[in-house]
């Protein structure tokens, strides 16, 4: 079964990616690859890719036979997209095959130059991690005796406050800035938002954050979550309890 179009470029955009090139075709990479690469990749497990007629021309199992899945042919032709999975794995095995292969010519230097660059490219994709949160001064610690949830009496709450510790993973390449966005979600659902000017982020740094209710009978007694973003997306939570 051939590969389709739509899945096929997928995988080319992950290859420029990761793989620092860009290909016109799935055959294009493949064809890269050294020969023992292949080797090593299509004997890697009963789902392997089948290699037909790579760089072989019109030769048996070409043409139609192309990137014909093994976990495709394990299924007897149960459809496309049942395929994709198998696909992919394979793929992504051969282009692991192929970065070694890189690595070895490139020799030491060409080693951390190739490591940096992928680091960089998926530090790109997911700048921070959010290493821990912990919360200030609740009432009661969460715990087997309340329940694994800290809990803040409504009454005696001014505020909330937080301490998060936050690792950039652009560590050893650049200095981060940016906007660390908390939002206390209710258990309505309905959000109250801070935002906290990053100015400078090395490596690890702790950052803290407070949020008082505008309204004292803003603070919903039950659930409520703090979702923290940074750049567009989420990288964390932490829930707590509100008593009555």
């Amino acid at each position: 079964m051939a590969i389709p179009r739509d899945a096929e470029r997928a995988l080319l955009r992950a290859l420029a990616v990761h793989a620092e090139q860009r290909y016109r075709s799935a055959e294009a990479f493949l064809g890269d690859l050294a020969p023992s690469a292949l080797l090593a990749g299509s004997a890697g497990g009963g789902g392997g890719m089948a290699l037909g007629a790579i760089g072989g021309g019109d030769g048996a199992g070409g043409g139609a036979g192309r990137f014909a899945s093994g976990s495709a042919a394990g299924a007897g032709g149960g459809g496309t997209f049942a395929t994709v999975g198998g696909m992919i794995a394979d793929v992504v095995r051969l282009w692991r095959a192929k970065l070694d292969t890189a690595l070895g010519r490139s020799g030491a230097a060409g080693s951390v130059a190739r490591e940096r660059a992928i680091r960089e490219q998926l530090a790109t994709l997911w700048p921070v991690t959010l290493v821990a949160v912990s919360l200030k001064d609740p009432h009661l610690l969460a715990g087997p005796e309340h329940g694994p949830l800290d809990v803040y009496a409504r009454d005696e709450t001014d505020d909330v406050r937080f301490d998060a510790i936050l690792q950039s993973n652009f560590a050893g390449i650049r200095t981060l800035r940016g906007t660390l966005v908390a939002t206390f979600v209710s258990p309505r659902a309905v959000g109250h938002t801070i935002e906290i000017v990053v100015t400078d982020l090395v490596d690890r740094l702790s950052v803290s954050g407070a949020w008082s209710p505008p309204h004292p009978e803003d603070l919903l007694p039950g659930t409520w979550r703090i979702d923290f973003w940074w750049d567009g997306h989420k990288i964390g939570e932490r829930g707590f309890v509100v008593s009555v």
